[in-house]
């Protein structure tokens, strides 16, 4: 865990030093990228998260799976877990723990292989993972072994290693604004 505090601040800072614009246009290429994938057009569940601060803004996505039929949920924080609820519309979300927008829904999802995408401070090219640090998209994933994870990342957020224990899930694939890798 002490290996991991200097990471994290570091690619936190990085991320918060981020303009409005660059977040903008980087999440729109990576919005782009994404909906035109594989991954994305055959998921029948995608599981999205409501992006806090500097966070890479996929809402855009997460409407597009709306609009295609798909089923989509987004996390609220349960005690020390996460459960993923439907949504049928981006409109009906409260602030919840840590700030962070909740939806509304009690339908829960208890998909056996969604898509979903995970955000995280910082990740490496071998798609280890550093979140906040309370280990919740970890849990879950745990729960959810034949889940399909994409980390989301701006290629700046891409560190040369993450530090990873035997609980850490690594992601199947990352998304950046440059490339779904």
């Amino acid at each position: 865990m002490e290996q991991k505090k200097p990471i994290r601040q570091t690619y936190r800072k990085r991320r918060d030093g981020l303009s409005r614009k660059q977040v903008q246009e980087w999440s729109a290429a990576m919005t782009k990228l994404l909906t035109a994938s594989p991954l994305f057009c055959q998921a029948k569940t995608i599981l999205c998260y409501y992006p806090l601060g500097n966070e890479a803004n996929l809402l855009i996505a997460a409407q597009k799976a709306l609009n295609f039929g798909k089923t989509v949920g987004f996390p609220k924080t349960e005690g020390e877990v996460i459960r993923f609820y439907r949504v049928r519309g981006l409109d009906t979300f409260r602030e919840g723990p840590f700030h962070v927008m909740e939806p509304v829904s009690q339908e829960l999802l208890q998909e056996e292989a969604p898509l979903i995408l995970v955000p995280g401070v910082a990740f490496d090219e071998k798609k280890n993972r550093m979140g906040y640090g309370k280990g919740y998209y970890d849990r879950y994933g745990a729960h959810a072994p034949n889940a399909v994870r994409i980390g989301i990342s701006y290629e700046m957020q891409l560190a040369k290693h993450i530090p990873a224990g035997p609980y850490d899930i690594p992601m199947d694939y990352l998304l950046t604004e440059r490339r779904l890798f």
